[in-house]
């Protein structure tokens, strides 16, 4: 009964990921799709879309991570710490895999030299 009840609270407050899960996937689909015709483009973007998959599983293993951490006897401010060192690690992935489709996106165009020749 409570085992049965701590998963489906666990499984309820996970559905929020579901629609990241979605465009990711299909962001990963699209690029592997068109690597032939923009394999450098679909390179960063695959690249990107890896981050922020692995960055939603761990948020997802944290939050699964927290819901038994304290029938571990995990104190409050350990759970803190936790939190706070993956809130940093997952900014940072965060940045590097928007970057990267920023790149994706935007580097790989070229300027038009005859609007700037005046």
């Amino acid at each position: 009964g409570r085992r049965i009840m701590e998963w489906y609270t666990i499984l309820i407050s996970q559905v929020r990921v579901v629609p990241f899960l979605i465009i990711y996937c299909v962001g990963s689909i699209l690029a592997a799709v068109r690597w032939n015709r923009h394999p450098t483009v679909s390179l960063l973007a695959l690249c990107a879309f890896g981050i922020l998959l692995a960055n939603l599983a761990m948020s997802v293993v944290l939050q699964v991570w927290q819901f038994g951490a304290h029938d571990r006897g995990v104190d409050a401010e350990e759970i803190g710490r936790v939190f706070g060192a993956v809130a940093m690690i997952r900014t940072f992935l965060s940045v590097i895999a928007w970057s990267l489709l920023l790149t994706a996106l935007f580097g790989w165009r070229h300027t038009d030299q005859a609007l700037y020749d005046e």
